[in-house]
């Protein structure tokens, strides 16, 4: 896409990102009362939601089906959930204790009514959030089309039925130096966290194996898998050198069945030294899963220094923000390699083919969309590293963890390709900031267009809203009112003037 490309127009609060779609991914939360309203389920903020991110807010399409499988539940009156599979439905039945469910089945889409224990529900459909085990809107829009609940699908470009899935994983396993065998999809990213987690857990809990290690901070559904389904965890946040880590390996010798890593982290954008790492690892006994959603597999290199790698192709990969999709790759070299290979599949709700139909299509231009995106990431920083409105800004190759970003960074033409992520510390108020900027903000990253989030509002609301969380924030030196963007291919210069003008109110 050309350099010039202008920057879209801002929806109101609740409208599609991108709006042209009606299997957008994001929100849009053009002020900081929207995204608290969101946060908090405001009534005002969420009946004017149109579309969002599809493990918190339903899709509309989904919304049918859950009505169309109401009614012919045996429970009516109790309220319907949806999920990918059969197998993933009994698999949240046997984790949550729920039993004698009526459980319906159609066309692989399972449902089954919420149990009147509102805990017991909460549980259940945290599960369904944090695995990923969801009914994408494509599936729902067929379903919904075959049976004449629907007047017309959504017209966009994709490959040839049924040829996604080969395409995505042969591209993939290109990207990352691989046999295309070692490469496996799932239905979303954080499915495939999962899948990849629980796999290796089931391999190490046969030696005694069962605390997880979250190195650096993790987005909130990463760190929920380790807390609802490890056997124990400890946190590491210090990622410039490993000294924490050797102390806790230390404590928890032969106990330690996996280290889950952000490559790099989000939103301080920090890697850790991953040869030293997977050293550590190797000489422990214990795993290595590195989530490389937000350094993409174009910008890094991570496959011969870690066990297995995920990366939600949601984000960079497609870069239009209208589908869910994961890819979960394994190291042939790890010494676990046999044994995810053996039992990975069935940890995993593989993706409906019109998704990857869509993906195949958007990933073909992957390569050059993170190019053209590094060259507008260095254009912006050069500019607001300067500007006094500015405080601090946080790349992945700049800071104390930069040289551990640069030995697994690619290079294009010589030059490391700092991935697509700026994340930025005002030096004044953030709110007159947000809400006068004129560019996307809702959540997601790695889109075509330029889009910012109030990152630890809207993935870590907890911690923002109370005094003890403010304060855990403070000590990790992270800004509640940071600013994650995630730089699109527009023109700099033209995202750079929307900033100002923001600046300046």
């Amino acid at each position: 896409m050309p350099a010039s490309r202008t920057l879209p127009e801002v929806p109101e609060v609740g409208g599609r990102i991108p709006p042209d779609t009606v299997h957008a991914v994001s929100v849009s939360l053009p002020r900081v009362q929207d995204v608290i309203g969101y946060e908090e389920k405001r009534s005002e903020t969420m009946s004017r939601i149109k579309s969002g991110y599809p493990r918190f807010v339903a899709h509309p399409y989904v919304s049918e089906l859950l009505a169309y499988f109401q009614s012919r539940l045996p429970a009516s009156d109790a309220p319907c959930v949806v999920v990918s599979s059969p197998a993933a439905a009994r698999a949240l039945f046997s984790w949550a204790g729920y039993k004698d469910v009526p459980l319906l089945e159609e066309d692989g889409v399972a449902a089954f009514p919420l149990p009147s224990d509102q805990k017991l529900a909460a549980h259940l459909l945290s599960y369904i959030q944090h695995t990923g085990c969801l009914v994408s809107s494509r599936r729902a829009e067929d379903f919904l089309l075959e049976r004449g609940l629907l007047g017309q699908a959504q017209n966009e470009d994709r490959v040839e039925s049924g040829q996604g899935a080969s395409q995505v994983r042969a591209e993939m396993a290109r990207l990352n130096g691989l046999p295309r065998d070692e490469v496996y999809l799932s239905v979303s990213g954080m499915n495939g966290i999962y899948g990849a987690f629980k796999t290796i857990q089931e391999v190490q809990a046969r030696a005694g194996r069962e605390i997880w290690i979250q190195l650096g901070w993790l987005y909130v559904d990463n760190i929920r898998i380790i807390e609802k389904f490890a056997g124990g965890s400890e946190q590491i946040y210090n990622l410039e050198t490993l000294d924490e880590l050797k102390d806790c390996i230390s404590r928890n010798t032969g106990k330690v069945a996996g280290i889950i890593a952000e490559i790099p982290t989000n939103p301080l954008l920090q890697t850790p030294d991953m040869e030293s790492l997977y050293e550590l690892c190797q000489k422990e006994g214990c795993a290595l899963l590195a989530d490389i959603s937000v350094g993409s597999s174009v910008c890094v290199d991570v496959m011969s220094l870690c066990d297995v790698a995920v990366e939600s192709l949601t984000k960079f990969a497609t870069g239009s923000c209208d589908v869910m999709m994961g890819a979960v790759m394994l190291n042939p070299s790890s010494r676990f390699h046999d044994a995810m290979k053996e039992n990975l599949d069935r940890n995993l709700e593989p993706p409906y083919d019109a998704d990857a139909d869509r993906v195949a299509f958007r990933i073909r231009g992957y390569e050059k969309r993170m190019e053209q995106i590094a060259e507008n990431v260095n254009a912006l920083c050069a500019t607001w590293n300067q500007n006094p409105a500015v405080k601090r800004i946080f790349t992945a190759d700049v800071g104390p963890c930069a040289e551990n970003y640069r030995r697994i960074a690619r290079n294009q033409n010589g030059a490391i390709l700092p991935g697509g992520l700026i994340t930025m510390e005002l030096s004044g108020a953030m709110e007159p900031v947000y809400d006068g900027l004129q560019v996307l903000k809702g959540p997601s990253f790695g889109t075509d267009f330029t889009l910012v989030m109030l990152y630890l509002y809207l993935a870590h609301y907890e911690l923002v809203s109370t005094p003890e969380g403010r304060q855990q924030l403070k000590s990790l030196d992270m800004d509640p009112g940071l600013f994650r963007i995630s730089v699109g291919l527009e023109d700099p210069e033209r995202i750079e003037q929307a900033f100002q003008l923001a600046f300046n109110r």
